[in-house]
């Protein structure tokens, strides 16, 4: 894992915990956003690192699994995060896209959760 992607990485995680923890009993579905929103952002910051080093961001097909383990790419140097893919804070999937070159990828939770 780059140093950029590393400590951006760890930033937005200890982001997600310094502001999780005063919310977690009074708001809990403000706090799983808050976390989710976090999680997601290392998420996109990891596939620039990604992209920056293979010259593309993984497949859909590939998914963020492809920040862990190489799947197969030139370039690849990673692993971009360091922890395996987990679930949301609501338990389900993250949802990753890539429409290919023309498009920039995206990372998100089941819509009905963020609101």
């Amino acid at each position: 894992m780059s140093h950029i992607a590393k400590a951006a990485f760890w930033a937005a995680s200890i982001t997600a915990i310094v502001v999780f923890l005063p919310f977690h009993r009074a708001v809990p579905g403000r706090a799983k956003r808050v976390v989710a929103t976090a999680q997601i952002q290392a998420y996109l910051t990891a596939l620039e690192a990604y992209k920056k080093e293979t010259g593309d961001y993984p497949s859909t097909s590939q998914g963020l699994d492809a920040l862990r383990t190489n799947p197969g790419v030139d370039g690849w140097n990673g692993p971009y995060i360091d922890r395996d893919i987990g679930p949301d804070p609501w338990g389900h999937a993250y949802i990753y896209r890539y429409l290919g070159r023309e498009g920039i990828p995206s990372v998100s939770v089941l819509d009905s959760k963020m609101k």
